[in-house]
């Protein structure tokens, strides 16, 4: 009874054994298999991975790329805008040119049917102006000479009138003006940068002007073409007379 009690304690001893072994060979098995499974998820996450990578520098070379092209575009964008404005600028200046062209154009058979209606012809029209240019200067010349006469007579009259005695002052041209060059204060007299042939006539008269003020009275002395002596009149002067001194005339006997 003994014996039987011990192989059967045996028996079920070996047999919790056998059940504990099979179990842990189960785990076993499991806990390897978890690995391959954690494993094959490793290995397919690292080329996921990589491939991430690969995908993200291809990106960013495509992304430097399409940088490049965009500025590139930008300035082909901008060339063209400006070559754009540069053609609408001729396009105007061209158009105003040809408003221009046609204007001159109007104007010129404007002024042949002129020539039409006179009954003169282009070619005629040089000898025209010619004639007229000497016209011109006839006519100026003429007025020159003109001017010496009336100088010459109203000299004549101014010598006449002192011969005779008279007091009369003889009249200098409206708006006559001039500028002292010389002074000398010794002898009383001033040298005027103006003479015969701008009106000045012998024993005529002028003020002597400073910065819009009267310092003084001149009579007319001597007289040349371009130069006249004058006297300082005692009685008319209030300051010192300089050179540089406007000397003008007036309608008024002072």
């Amino acid at each position: 009874m003994l014996r039987i009690s011990l192989v059967i304690a045996l028996i079920a001893g070996l047999a919790t054994g056998a059940i504990g072994i099979v179990k842990v060979k189960e785990k076993i098995v499991t806990t390897m298999n978890d690995r391959d499974t954690e494993k094959g998820m490793k290995e397919v996450a690292q080329k996921d991975l990589a491939k991430t990578k690969t995908d993200l520098k291809d990106t960013d070379e495509k992304l430097k790329a399409t940088e490049q092209n965009l500025a590139s575009t930008e300035a082909e964008l901008s060339t063209v805008t400006f070559r754009s404005e540069e053609l609408e600028k001729q396009k105007i200046e061209l158009a105003e040119t040809l408003q221009h062209t046609r204007a001159d154009r109007d104007t010129a058979q404007r002024e042949l049917m002129k020539w039409d209606i006179v009954d003169i012809k282009p070619e005629q029209v040089k000898s025209l102006i010619e004639n007229h240019k000497k016209a011109i200067i006839e006519r100026d010349t003429f007025m020159k000479e003109n001017k010496v006469m009336a100088q010459n007579i109203q000299e004549l009259k101014s010598k006449i009138a002192y011969y005779l005695g008279e007091n009369s002052i003889p009249e200098l041209p409206d708006g006559l003006t001039g500028k002292i060059v010389a002074v000398d204060p010794k002898f009383q007299f001033v040298i005027l940068n103006i003479g015969g042939n701008n009106g000045v006539i012998a024993r005529g008269q002028m003020l002597v002007n400073r910065n819009g003020k009267l310092v003084g009275k001149i009579s007319i002395a001597t007289v040349d073409s371009d130069r006249c002596v004058a006297n300082i009149m005692p009685e008319w002067q209030h300051s010192e007379l300089l050179e540089g001194d406007a000397v003008i005339t007036t309608s008024v006997n002072l």
